[in-house]
């Protein structure tokens, strides 16, 4: 099934379109929606809560965290280093990011569209 289609599907949830929107992989969602019922956590317990490994929750953080939509602060001085807490930021951000990349979306299929109202439309096509 096509993205559009994807998201065109009534049975689509919010966890389709995290994954569509903003590429997220099905652990990073997983990770947003339980950082939004269960609060702050550490990697360790994300770990044991979610059953993976240390190394791919690290990752998958990592990419909440460049999105915007979670936030990493330092706890406290651990044996091998610092912890580090996540903490999942309020829905309504994530709403608004989901809302600018939609725009964006259509800004740039409306200008591509556009270009089918001319004699000659600008679309790029090769015939093999």
């Amino acid at each position: 099934m096509s993205v559009i289609n994807q998201l065109l599907n009534q049975d689509s949830n919010c966890t389709d379109i995290l994954e569509i929107m903003l590429d997220f992989s099905p652990l990073e969602s997983l990770l947003y929606f339980h950082l939004i019922q269960n609060g702050e956590r550490t990697v360790v317990q994300l770990c044991k809560e979610t059953n993976r490994k240390q190394s791919t929750v690290h990752v998958a953080l990592q990419n909440l965290v460049s999105h915007g939509i979670c936030i990493k602060k330092k706890k406290n001085k651990a044996p091998r280093g610092y912890e580090f807490a996540y903490t999942a930021k309020d829905p309504v951000v994530v709403q608004s990011i989901l809302r600018q990349r939609l725009e964006r979306l259509y800004e740039c299929t409306s200008k591509c569209i556009d270009t089918f109202s001319s004699k000659a439309p600008t679309c790029e096509i090769t015939f093999n």
